[in-house]
């Protein structure tokens, strides 16, 4: 167990630098978007648009047509980091903005998941569409256990400090 925790600490440290470089050119991008719309394009918009274009993503999958789908994963995987860049620069930060944020994320990934069950029904066994239906429970129910986390430590009267997982 110890190990996999240096592990996971030492691909986490790997991980820093290029997530930082991610977050200055979101901050970058952030401010372009804001100047070029006066402040028209909102954090929330940039969220629902991410969403709604993994709809298409996931039918790409579906269809076979995974380098597409994964250079929209890549692309719009970004208006993940951009849009909190977008809250934070807009001073508009809220718990609505966060529970969209969050309650989007699941439901790309339950989009993303379909895409790739239905494209395995034509291409893979039984059992592998089985292990890729419970990798969607597995992605759901890890947020559910976060979320009741945050609850139970809010609860808590030590007020223990609980970092929660951001994007970039």
């Amino acid at each position: 167990m110890r190990y996999n925790l240096e592990l996971m600490a030492t691909i986490n440290s790997f991980l820093d630098l290029p997530k930082q470089q991610i977050k200055q050119v979101m901050g970058v991008l952030a401010r372009a978007l804001n100047k070029a719309s006066d402040g028209r394009i909102t954090p929330n918009g940039v969220t629902i648009t991410g969403f709604l274009a993994h709809i298409p993503i996931a039918l790409l999958i579906a269809n076979g047509n995974l380098v597409l789908a994964g250079v929209g994963l890549i692309l719009f995987g970004l208006f993940d980091t951009l849009d909190g860049e977008l809250a934070r620069l807009q001073k508009r930060e809220s718990a609505k903005g966060m529970f969209l944020d969050s309650v989007t994320d699941r439901l790309k990934e339950a989009f993303l998941y379909v895409g790739i069950v239905a494209y395995l029904q034509s291409t893979a066994s039984e059992w592998v569409i089985v292990v890729a239906v419970g990798a969607l429970g597995a992605a759901l129910i890890t947020s559910y256990i976060n979320a009741w986390g945050e609850v139970a430590l809010a609860q808590n009267p030590q007020k223990r400090s609980h970092k929660t997982n951001k994007a970039l």
